[in-house]
């Protein structure tokens, strides 16, 4: 009876066991990676060198490989990145030296600014042409009409050669969109009126005065 018990209590212990190895949390059977420090890195987008890694050029002109984890290829995909594309990146070490992606987005190179120039014109119905204000060039920008910004912008009646000031940011895919928009000063008339002459007053006529004849006295006869 006793050795019973004693086996008995043997396998009461092991069933502890095992389930408290199974209430282990799950952590334990994360990649051995994870312990490495992420590292950020900002480059340019050359291209897929395969389905699942990209090619970015660094500073220096260094050139770097990037694995697309299944954790980031969503948000990688929704990207839609081009070749040129300037893009901030997340990345951890693997054992075997591959740099996996753990965060990718836009650099945000210009996050606002503000420009002024002349009104040109609308490109469509969504767009504007405007000659910004560059002694040293003709620099001509075309910016992005927002719906917040719309009601601003049909507001102002726009004409040509009209100074403007513009509040802009770039979008995640490069195009300018206003945030806000407002006139700077009258638009020069081509066809303004002439220059009025200047009054001149009439000239008093001089007062003359007629002229005194001389006074002949008759000569006498002679006696």
């Amino acid at each position: 009876m006793r050795k019973l018990a004693f086996l008995l209590s043997i396998l009461l212990l092991l069933c502890m066991l095992a389930g408290c190895a199974a209430d282990t949390p799950k952590d334990t059977a994360l990649p051995d990676n994870t312990n490495e420090k992420a590292s950020k890195a900002t480059g340019i987008f050359q291209g897929l060198a395969d389905n699942n890694s990209y090619e970015l050029k660094l500073a220096e002109n260094t050139y770097k490989v990037f694995q697309i984890t299944e954790d980031v290829r969503d948000e990688f995909e929704k990207l839609n990145l081009a070749k040129g594309d300037k893009v901030d990146v997340t990345y951890q070490v693997s054992p075997s030296s591959i740099l996996q992606t753990v965060g990718i987005a836009l650099a945000n190179e210009a996050s606002e600014a503000t420009v002024t120039g002349k009104y040109i014109g609308l490109s469509d119905n969504n767009f504007f042409e405007v000659l910004l204000d560059d002694e040293n060039k003709d620099d001509y920008k075309v910016f992005m009409i927002t719906d917040d910004i719309r009601p601003v912008f049909e507001k102002l009646e726009l004409q040509k050669d009209e100074p403007v000031r513009i509040q802009y940011k770039s979008n995640s895919v490069g195009q300018l969109e206003v945030m806000n928009i407002e006139k700077t000063g009258k638009a020069k008339n081509e066809n303004a009126k002439s220059s009025e002459k200047p009054s001149v007053e009439p000239s008093e006529k001089a007062s003359v005065k007629p002229s005194e004849q001389p006074s002949v006295k008759p000569s006498g006869k002679p006696s």
